[in-house]
């Protein structure tokens, strides 16, 4: 029996270490061999040590490793005492300045690419609690994803009294994340903190996750980082020989590339970072934040599209029984797009609404049998379900991979998932229509207003692409109202409001889903959050047709006029004024990223006054966005004389001309 032995090899880290520190940081790798082979992967052990020559510190040990011919992974395993979080005198030596709110003094994330194509991810936090001690959380978590599933973890709290708790990954509980919607192989993994959390306490967390799925790359947002950081740094490492395709959002950062012992490390550092500040009504995008997106292998969208469509293809397959409803549904239908009409209104109908996140259902679906016979499934489960029924019938559809909500911006410039959601694709006529079965009600072949201009990766085989959802042209909210003069400066009167193609869906979806007391409670709320919060609404009914839903309500409102010398005065802008966003000073236009309100709009409002009626109207059809810079140009200008006639005060007391 061949025995056991240790070899330890220092190497430094890199600059961002000896900033932080100021000091020059080795790492040691621990790499445990028997007889010639290693059967144990390597540590990383922090220690302070200061080399007159780091450089030097850097050949020897490269040139030790080469000579030994053994691939060293510097991974997260171990035996005994605390493995991952940082000694104590390199712990005491972090630099931070002095905050009032809790604050991330210290964040690290380090990526490491294996040589078999494994994805590992370090990340080691330390929070500094701020003056508001009661509002911070009294236990350290980390979560565990089926997706990113949770190797080992560690915490430790060192207290301003000078006492310090230890938790590892014994001491963690699990809390399972599903709830009556969702069945997930998710956890919260969480450690109560025994002392009460004070001002100044300082807080440690240091977690190690695999990547089931390397395919999907790196996404690094600092949306992560729940407070104001300083000290933050994130770090990829490679093979020598692979390569990384990176891309850095939201920053001006650059990495720095240095040769480590077992590859290529990519290293990009930031001194502090503040959350962004959401203003109401903003018309900014959502994801402000730096974020790295980066991937090792060479990727492009078709590639990942053939990667996905070879794990779903077995779960597309349609057996006897979906054949079979199939064909029964579509019979006598005579073209296609009737056929694909009728399968999705009778997903829409028989399939409810329920997550499985079971092995992999975050991205990969259920099969299709199984939805079939269970009636329920998520949005991948209602793309896979359509697409089997539609191939039985000899339809063929695509799936779709796209982000439901507006105001994120899309990098299609990398390959790389950015992805929440699923549906499926369908071309006739030369246009291509779009099957959403999660809304359960609304149009065939258009989706809800939250996907309108969003970009989606339709997935083929060998010619897999990124497509835009045009948002529906006929879009269209008209409001026709009658109102009079009353009380101190207010309307009363009747409106018609009418939401037409993908403004109507939300309200068929409200109406399927509430009785008629919620439903004119939310349709009253909805108005008042459009129009005006003040409005009072004393009656309101409402008609759902096809591709349609009015709203009738009359109203008062108040404070919407201005008398001065007898005369009656008023604007659009001041009877309805959430109808266009607020003035935009100069500075925020720069930061216009997409258009959330109706863009389409056409109102008639007729005020009669005496033997005199004044009429107020407004058209106009706007870029919904996302924009560019020449497309927010073009926006502002177009903005801009809608905004002149919606501001324009007409005086109640002369008639309009006819």
């Amino acid at each position: 029996m061949l025995g056991e032995y240790t070899e330890t090899i220092p190497h430094p880290v890199f600059n961002k270490m000896a900033v932080i520190f100021e000091t020059t940081e080795s790492v040691h790798a621990r790499i445990v061999y028997k007889g010639n082979r290693m059967i144990r992967k390597a540590i990383l052990e922090p220690t302070i040590n200061r080399f007159k020559s780091p450089a030097a510190s850097i050949h020897i040990a490269v040139a030790f490793i080469r000579l030994l011919y053994i691939p060293i992974v510097i991974l997260v395993s171990g035996c005994g005492g605390s493995r991952l979080l940082f000694k104590q005198e390199t712990f005491d030596k972090i630099k931070s300045t002095p905050t009032a709110g809790h604050c991330i003094i210290y964040f690290d994330k380090k990526f490491t690419y294996t040589p078999d194509g494994r994805l590992f991810e370090k990340t080691y936090s330390i929070v500094r609690v701020g003056e508001d001690a009661i509002s911070f959380p009294a236990f350290i978590g980390v979560f565990d994803y089926s997706l990113k599933k949770l190797i080992d973890v560690e915490g430790r709290v060192t207290h301003k009294d000078g006492s310090i708790e230890v938790f590892s990954k014994s001491d963690f509980n699990g809390y399972n994340m599903s709830d009556r919607n969702v069945i997930a192989e998710e956890y919260e993994k969480y450690t109560l903190i025994d002392e009460k959390i004070k001002t100044g306490d300082l807080i440690e967390t240091v977690s190690i996750h695999e990547s089931t799925f390397p395919q999907l790359g790196i996404n690094f947002s600092f949306e992560e980082l729940q407070y104001p950081a300083e000290n933050i740094t994130c770090s990829i490492e490679i093979g020598h020989s692979d390569s990384l395709q990176y891309k850095i959002v939201n920053s001006t950062v650059h990495p720095i590339v240095a040769d480590s012992i077992t590859g290529k490390r990519f290293i990009f550092h930031w001194d502090s970072y503040t959350p962004p500040t959401r203003r109401h009504r903003s018309m900014e995008k959502l994801n402000q934040s730096p974020q790295l997106l980066a991937l090792r292998m060479p990727q492009s969208w078709q590639s990942f599209g053939d990667w996905y469509l070879q794990m779903a293809a077995p779960k597309l397959q349609p057996d006897s029984a979906i054949i079979d409803q199939a064909k029964r549904i579509t019979s006598g239908k005579t073209t296609a797009k009737e056929k694909m009409d009728t399968i999705f209104e009778y997903c829409q109908k028989n399939i409810r609404y329920e997550q499985e996140y079971i092995e992999h259902g975050e991205i990969i679906p259920n099969a299709a049998y199984l939805i079939f016979s269970r009636k329920y499934g998520d949005c991948k489960d209602y793309a896979t379900i359509m697409y089997a029924m539609a191939e039985s019938v000899g339809l063929h559809p695509h799936l779709v991979l796209c982000y439901r909500g507006r105001g994120e911006e899309f990098f299609d410039s990398i390959p790389l998932p950015q992805f929440n959601h699923c549906l499926l694709s369908f071309e006739y006529g030369g246009t291509n229509y779009w099957y959403d079965g999660t809304n359960r009600v609304g149009l065939s072949g258009i989706t809800t207003i939250d996907l309108a201009n969003a970009k989606a990766l339709v997935l083929e085989k060998g010619n897999s692409r990124i497509l835009t959802i045009e948002e529906s042209p006929n879009n269209l909210l008209t409001i026709e109202g009658t109102f009079v003069p009353t009380g101190e400066n207010s309307l009363k009167g009747n409106i018609a409001v009418t939401f037409l193609y993908q403004y109507a869906i939300d309200f068929f979806w409200l109406e399927y889903r509430t009785n008629k007391e919620n439903m004119t409670n939310q349709t009253i709320r909805i108005l008042k959050r459009i129009l005006n919060e003040n409005m009072i609404v004393d009656t309101l009914t409402w008609i759902a047709e096809k591709s349609k839903f009015v709203v009738s309500a009359s109203c008062d409102i108040p404070n919407c006029r201005t008398t001065l010398r007898m005369q009656s005065y008023a604007s659009i802008a001041k009877i309805f004024p959430n109808l266009l966003p607020d003035d935009i000073e100069d500075e925020q236009q720069y930061g216009i990223f997409y258009f959330p309100f109706f863009n389409r709009v056409s109102l008639n409002l007729r005020i009669p006054n005496d033997s005199r009626t004044v009429r107020l109207q407004l058209q106009y059809q706007l870029p919904a966005g996302p924009f560019d810079d020449s497309g927010r140009d073009e926006f502002l200008r177009q903005l801009n004389s809608a905004t002149k006639e919606y501001t324009t005060i007409h005086n109640l007391n002369e008639a309009s001309p006819q």
